[in-house]
């Protein structure tokens, strides 16, 4: 447990899940997700700006929604461009950071990066590491 400022009211709070907000502003954003998410049930093609006007959740907050993956709205366009890109090849996306293509390159070089085989001591001992130690086998070869 650490000491945190919520990033939507300003106080400070001990944090104790990671979401830098505190308990309040965490039950008032649950809430408005709850209005959010039961606007696009009844009304599945309307634009997050007719969300934000009809439930008073503001626009940023109800991308936020969609950023972290837990909204997924019909209409991603808003003047005729996306809202969301991929933030590593910038394809438009539905939700979330990353285009599905992308998650799984992602996801397969952290796997990869487990299978990297440690080196052992002996490979390095057949470089140029661990000189000292063969100088002094050297020096006591010659005696």
């Amino acid at each position: 447990m650490s000491l945190a400022k919520c990033r939507r009211c300003g106080r400070l709070f001990n944090q104790v899940i990671d979401k830098n907000i505190c308990p309040s502003c965490l039950e008032k954003e649950e809430e408005e997700f709850q209005r959010v998410k039961d606007f696009f049930l009844h009304h599945p093609q309307a634009s997050i700006v007719e969300a934000a006007q009809e439930t008073g959740v503001e626009k940023k907050f109800i991308l936020q929604f969609v950023r972290e993956g837990r909204l997924r709205i019909a209409n991603m366009e808003e003047g005729g461009e996306p809202l969301f890109r991929c933030e590593r090849c910038g394809k438009p996306i539905p939700e979330g950071r990353y285009c599905e293509e992308c998650r799984k390159k992602i996801a397969e070089l952290l796997s990869n990066q487990d299978k990297v085989k440690p080196v052992n001591e002996r490979e390095y001992q057949r470089g140029n590491f661990y000189f000292k130690e063969k100088i002094l086998r050297k020096k006591e070869e010659k005696d």
